[in-house]
């Protein structure tokens, strides 16, 4: 996996991160459960629900993308509470459980107004209709 130069000034990793999951490392993972990095957090513990899911954990996957959701939710951050319902949507169909899937990003989906063209709208779109 790549590495960010240990030179480089954390807000420009903080950055990279939210652009290239495969630059965060592990310390990143606790730092956004602690929202040190307050605006990073729900897109941390959203990455780090991925890779648990991966690895084949999918209650703690839950449970870290549910957390990211809740971050993202109080901080009013509707992208990143679109990426964390999605991947929370994701694994919840995965596991069988459809309905509930739709209960999460549908809400969050229907929240936005504008936007439509880009590519995390196009795929919760493509998600919703899929889980339909």
């Amino acid at each position: 996996h790549a590495d960010v130069p240990a030179n480089w000034p954390r807000s420009l990793r903080d950055t990279l991160c939210t652009l290239d999951a495969d630059l965060v490392q592990t310390a990143d993972f606790e730092r956004g459960r602690t929202e040190v990095v307050p605006w990073i957090s729900p897109e941390l513990l959203r990455i780090e629900g991925e890779r648990l899911r991966r690895l084949g954990d999918a209650e703690a996957a839950e449970r870290s993308m549910r957390a990211g959701l809740a971050m993202a939710d109080e901080q009013g951050a509707r992208s990143l509470s679109l990426r964390c319902a999605m991947s929370l949507a994701d694994l919840l169909a995965d596991v069988g459980s459809r309905g509930p899937a739709i209960d999460v990003l549908a809400p969050v989906y229907e929240a936005f107004t504008e936007g439509f063209g880009t590519a995390d709208l196009q795929a919760a779109s493509c998600l919703l209709k899929r889980l339909a």
